[in-house]
Formats: C-alpha cells, sequence, structure tokens
C-alpha cells in the first residue's frame, strides 16, 4: 500500500498530548533509549509524529550530519502494525533526503540471543525496505547493534562522529568509549 502520511515535528514535551511518548517509552527497552525529554532536547535530532488521515500511527526520530540522515528510532503504534505504515515511513524518509546517506541500527541478530526471532524479523522488516545489512557493529552501554545502509556506506567512524555531534563529549565517553 502507499500511504499519505502527515509528519508533524515534536520540538518540546509540551507538543505531545502523551501518545509519542508513551510509544517512545514503550517500543524501546530503557537501556536503548534517552528519557523523552532528553531525546527532545538534543538540538539535531527532530522528533515526528506520524499521522494518516487523523489517525496516530507512529513516530520517528532522524539525525542529520553531514551528509548523513541516521534513523535514531522508528516505532509504529502497535494497533497500527502489519498495515504497511513502518514501511511507508522508511520510503518517505528516503524520498525525503534524496541527498543524504541513510542509515540505522537494529538489534544484532545474531542466534546467541534469546530474542534472536525478533531481531531476525526487526532485520527482514528494513531489508524489505531496501536497506542493507552491513558487518558494522556499534555497540552501546553494552547493547550490540548491527547498521543497515541504505545506498552508500557508512563508516562506524562516522557514527561516533555523528553521535559526539549529537550528545555532546562528556556524554559520548560514557556511551562509546
Amino acid at each position: 500500500m502507499n500511504y499519505e502520511l502527515t509528519y508533524r515535528h515534536i520540538e518540546d514535551p509540551s507538543q505531545d498530548e502523551g501518545k509519542n511518548r508513551h510509544l517512545f517509552e514503550t517500543a524501546f527497552p530503557p537501556e536503548e533509549r534517552p528519557s523523552f525529554e532528553v531525546l527532545l532536547g538534543f538540538e539535531k535530532a527532530r522528533f515526528y509524529e506520524v499521522t494518516h488521515q487523523g489517525t496516530f500511527v507512529g513516530i520517528v526520530v532522524n539525525v542529520e550530519y553531514r551528509d548523513l540522515l541516521y534513523v535514531f528510532f522508528l516505532a509504529v503504534d502497535p494497533s497500527q502494525r502489519r498495515k504497511g505504515y513502518g514501511h511507508q515511513i522508511v520510503m518517505d524518509v528516503k524520498s525525503f533526503y534524496p541527498n543524504r546517506r541513510i542509515f540505522l541500527l537494529a538489534d544484532d541478530p545474531a542466534p546467541e540471543y534469546e530474542d534472536y526471532q525478533a531481531r531476525l524479523d526487526r532485520v527482514a522488516f528494513y531489508q524489505g525496505c531496501g536497506l542493507k545489512l552491513t558487518e558494522t557493529k556499534i555497540v552501546e552501554l553494552g547493547v550490540e547493534y548491527r547498521m543497515l545502509i541504505d545506498q552508500s556506506p557508512v563508516s562506524k567512524e562516522e557514527f561516533l562522529d555523528l553521535m559526539r555531534d549529537l550528545i555532546g563529549e562528556e556524554v559520548f565517553r560514557r556511551y562509546y568509549l
């Protein structure tokens, strides 16, 4: 399906009616996300509420840095999953940023993890959107991720530079060093 989605930029917690925060806090484990307020406070992160014909669909958070676009968080409301909305959000992101190297991180789909099948399914979803799984691994606070890219490669060093720029040197050292 091809949906015409609406993206509303949320700049501070007062603009949220609760559904964005709730989805953000329930879709991502605490060890894999900053607080809602901290996320909205990142000057270079853009948090969007996604709707279709007035119905809340999900959220997407993007970070632009140099010629990169990092899809920091993407979640579809549980009541709207398996309808093609997640795919449409990824396609829209790709069309909104045609001159950027687009990438994201997903939980490492290695068989030693308890939620192996869910990890495989998540990667398969992104591959179905045309993203390619790379060998690049990123570890944040003990959580291991794999990078997926749209077309052009993105190095681990470029990702780390983006995060250093986004969160600042002091926080960066706690997460990545």
